[in-house]
């Protein structure tokens, strides 16, 4: 049997040991940076006034979205597919895109974010809602970013959570649903 605290030990060892400055970094900005101003963002009294530039912000610090976005096709997101992008400018594009895309009700971006992370009822039955694509689904936006957004809009309730960190935790010993996407 895996004894999930020794795999905790042992990875933050490795980890210390290795001395990963570079992740050591991205856990600062993520933890003193990203994690407060989404929380900002993504407020209950906030999250339905958003700009589009707030918008591409909070897209911009969501790790799920961000590989979504690396990995669209450069034509979705209106950049030249003979030239290089960088990882930034195809977040960006990919948030702009998605600002203008409406679920199958109508529903802005804004809206369904509003649902699934402040509307009444439990997160768990939103976001099986939200599965239901003829409900509230937005188009490339899965059940990994919004795992993530509820998490980081209501830190206190709900870690922030996507597949990776799914795998991650199942892969511990703990005893977690890893594919997302199979909610039901």
């Amino acid at each position: 049997a895996v004894d999930p605290e020794k795999a905790v030990q042992n990875a933050l060892q490795l980890w210390k040991a290795e001395q990963y400055e570079d992740r050591f970094n991205l856990t600062s900005t993520v933890i003193d940076h990203w994690a407060p101003r989404l929380k900002e963002l993504l407020a209950k009294e906030r999250i339905l006034i958003l700009t589009e530039p707030e918008f591409v912000e909070l897209v911009s610090y969501i790790h799920s979205t961000r590989e979504h976005a690396r990995q669209c096709p450069k034509t979705l997101l209106g950049l030249p597919i003979d030239k290089e992008s960088t990882v930034d400018i195809m977040v960006e594009k990919f948030a702009e895109w998605l600002w203008k895309q409406r679920s199958s009700k109508g529903k802005t971006v804004l809206e369904v974010l509003h649902y699934v992370i402040w509307g009444s009822g439990e997160v768990t039955q939103r976001l099986l809602d939200y599965k239901s694509f003829n409900n509230n689904g937005m188009p490339r936006l899965g059940i990994s970013a919004l795992g993530e957004l509820v998490g980081w809009a209501r830190p206190d309730e709900y870690p922030p959570r996507n597949e990776r960190t799914s795998k991650t935790l199942n892969a511990l010993g703990y005893n977690v649903k890893v594919d997302l996407d199979k909610l039901a």
